[in-house]
Formats: structure tokens, C-alpha cells, sequence
């Protein structure tokens, strides 16, 4: 299946500490990124969440070695959700030169830390990518989140980019079919 021209990745596959069999969530990582070891060309995306006891970077850290131990360099990779840090950024551009890092209205949480924020100044904005996360991370005054608010992340993103909405909307819409299909 994974070598149908219609499939352009797999996932979203990662590590959640907040639930679920921690050894079985490995093994099916272990298992999603060997299937695409012979194929770089499509996308990986990831997820990463670390536990109560766990910091998102140690999380990030386990992820990534769990990918580099497998995958090419050439891996397309699309960390999903991503709230890491300026380090965890450089760690996976350094040796998967074909990340991007999606935010949703996770960024506008008090949670959202200020080492995920300096993360989302700095990366160069040819990688990032925005999520509505749907029905998760929902907008101000609403129950659930929908595609339909992807305005609102980027209006999110661009407040803590210091820059305008329309510009993130433009580069974003540009960078997934970059990823995704190129």
C-alpha cells in the first residue's frame, strides 16, 4: 500500500506519555518508521508528548533517535503539533534536513512554554506548517476545534512571530504542498 502513487505519508505515529502501553507505542513506532526506511520520499508524521514525569526535550530526544537509528537522512518529516525547543529544532534539522514543524492553537495555551515560543520565532518559516489539531486545541469561546479556525492559528502564530497573519497563511499554504508533494 505505502507504494501506491496515492499515498504521500504515514501517520501521525510517536510517543504519547500521557496514555496508552509505553513499550507498545515504541514498538509500533519502531515498526511505522522501518516501513518507511526505503522510502524518504514520504512523509513521517510524528507525533510527541511527553508524561508526567518526562520534559517535552528528553521526549523529542527519544523520538529522534528512534528515526535516526533507521531513516535516511533524506526523510521527509512533519513533527506534528510540534512544542519543542530551539535545541529540539536543531537536532532534527541537523540530521533530517526535510523537517517542518506544525503548530495549532496549542500557541496560544499559557502552557505553550517560552522555549516553544522563542522555537516558533526562530525557525525559518519555510518550515513551518499550521494544524487545527481538530477537535482538539478549539479557538477562544468554542467546544471544539475544526479546520475552519486555521485563520485563528495563524493569527496566533503571527502575534508571537511578530508579524502579519496573511504572511503565515501564504508561507504555510506554501510549505505543505512542498512537503507533501514535491
Amino acid at each position: 500500500m505505502l507504494d501506491s502513487y496515492e499515498v504521500v505519508g504515514l501517520g501521525e505515529v510517536g510517543l504519547d506519555g500521557t496514555k496508552g502501553d509505553p513499550e507498545l507505542q515504541r514498538r509500533t513506532l519502531d515498526e511505522a518508521i522501518t516501513l518507511l526506511k526505503a522510502r524518504p520520499h514520504l512523509v513521517l508524521v510524528l507525533h510527541c508528548r511527553p508524561g508526567p514525569r518526562e520534559s517535552i526535550m528528553s521526549a523529542y530526544y527519544e523520538l529522534f533517535y528512534r528515526c535516526k537509528g533507521i531513516l535516511s537522512p533524506a526523510q521527509r518529516i512533519h513533527l506534528h503539533c510540534f512544542n519543542g525547543s530551539l535545541e529540539d529544532v536543531s537536532l532534527w534539522l541537523g540530521y533530517f534536513a526535510n523537517t517542518y514543524f506544525g503548530y495549532s492553537l496549542m500557541v496560544a495555551r499559557r502552557d505553550f512554554s517560552e522555549g516553544s515560543k522563542m522555537a516558533l520565532r526562530r525557525i525559518d518559516g519555510e518550515r513551518l506548517l499550521l494544524e487545527s489539531d481538530a477537535p482538539y486545541f478549539p479557538a477562544a469561546g468554542e467546544e471544539l476545534s475544526s479546520p475552519s479556525f486555521i485563520g485563528v492559528t495563524a493569527r496566533e502564530v503571527a502575534k508571537i512571530r511578530g508579524c502579519r497573519w496573511r504572511d503565515i497563511l501564504k508561507q504555510t499554504a506554501e510549505n505543505a504542498p512542498q512537503l507533501y508533494w514535491a
